[in-house]
């Protein structure tokens, strides 16, 4: 599913943006508002949290003890290029695995290559590998397993964005030569980008089965309230029925996570864990205790440290545009000032929101790009051009004669 609840802060992403109110899942906002008419991003001064470690502790029935460890590396710019996850064993943190990642030009992740420590040899060994590519709105993920000398294709993962935000999930299987389709994730956003529903498809026999319904509910502020989990027969395409529902609790400096069990056939839940987020004053999460049953037993808790970058920062994407001619006759042209090279979503909307064309996916170099953009079988009126890139939209007001 494409929801990143709070519980998942640090995987796979540690880098953390201080603008960020309790939202319960992992975000990293926009610093600036959409602009109008083509107006530059201009450069602010923001601070940035990159998690350094990441400690699980463990409940032994009396007292904490250390589990876990995980260590974060960071390039320049800021991208997490490795991780490193230790046990503890007795009285010293052992090595377990690896991750190296690499980026393309535009900051996309490109490879990740997973490794496991043998203690026999005292090395790592390759485990898998991701590969990472990327056309128009579709991302695949490939996964290949290490078998010396070569990596074998294992699965991979195509998923589908629409305004840079993820709406559909397709999860295939290599076997006997091919892809094989195993589970999807369709998702509907809300009018403000966040996801509404969220349904999974297991591949049966030459058919998608509806196996699980996610369904979210949000306060005025865009923060998770309540989210709820439907589960129904993959075989059977039988009608869902309530499995799980989780509910997000605001205090000050803390937000508290119920997570309650439901009966297949009823309406009935009982209490089966709560987690618990503490943040700091900058908003970051510096630890989270888990804690299970109706009478909340310890279980885990996760504790955090930050490096902190302080400092002018620029946001992730920075467009100047120019239309012209506008009002249109003909063909107009559109000409993008990128400060980076950038992967942005073209959209024509008219007045009432609606997309006149289907969306387009530029490539946009360093420098100055230009497009044209012709009338077709628009009608005269007003629409907007939006460009969506990752923590920036820029709209640009066209007027059609």
């Amino acid at each position: 599913m494409n929801k990143n609840l709070i519980k998942s802060i640090l995987t796979g992403m540690a880098l953390l943006t201080f603008s960020v109110s309790y939202s319960g899942k992992v975000v990293k906002e926009s610093l600036q508002p959409p602009v109008l008419n083509g107006q530059a991003l201009s450069v602010q001064t923001t601070t940035k949290y990159q998690v350094q470690t990441k400690i699980t502790k463990v409940w032994n029935g009396g007292a904490w003890v250390n589990s876990d460890k995980m260590t974060y590396t960071y390039n320049s710019n800021g991208l997490l290029i490795y991780d490193l996850d230790q046990g503890w064993n007795v009285n010293a943190w052992v090595n377990n695995t690896t991750d190296t990642f690499t980026y393309d030009g535009m900051n996309r992740q490109i490879t990740d290559i997973s490794t496991s420590w043998i203690d026999s040899i005292n090395a790592f060994i390759y485990e898998s590998k991701t590969a990472d590519s990327f056309s128009g709105n579709i991302n695949t993920a490939t996964t290949f397993g290490w078998s010396p000398p070569s990596w074998l294709p294992q699965f991979r993962y195509m998923v589908y964005s629409y305004n840079v935000h993820d709406t559909l999930n397709i999860n295939q299987v290599w076997s006997n030569g091919a892809w094989v389709n195993s589970q999807r994730t369709d998702s509907i956003l809300n009018s403000k980008g966040l996801d509404s529903l969220s349904y999974i498809s297991t591949w049966v026999s030459g058919k998608w089965y509806v196996t699980d319904k996610y369904q979210f509910y949000y306060d005025a502020n865009g923060n998770d309230t309540l989210y709820i989990h439907m589960h129904g027969d993959s075989l059977q395409d039988l009608s869902l029925a309530f499995e799980q529902e989780s509910k997000y609790i605001y205090s000050g400096s803390q937000i508290t996570q119920l997570i309650q069990n439901g009966s297949y056939n009823s309406t009935s839940w009982f209490t089966m864990a709560k987690y618990t987020y503490f943040y700091d004053a900058n908003g970051n999460d510096t630890q989270t205790t888990y804690d299970t049953g109706s009478s909340f037993s310890n279980y885990f808790i996760y504790s955090y440290s930050y490096n902190t970058l302080t400092g002018i920062q620029k946001i992730n994407i920075t467009l100047n545009t120019a239309l012209y001619p506008n009002p249109m006759l003909g063909t107009s042209t559109l000409e993008i000032t990128a400060a980076s090279p950038a992967h942005v979503q073209l959209n024509i909307v008219d007045m009432s929101g609606n997309t006149v064309l289907a969306p387009k996916f530029l490539d946009l170099q360093a420098g100055e790009n230009s497009f044209s953009i012709a009338r077709d079988n628009f009608p005269s009126g007003v629409y907007f051009i939006v460009l969506y890139g990752e923590g920036v939209s820029v709209t640009n007001k066209l007027v059609v004669q």
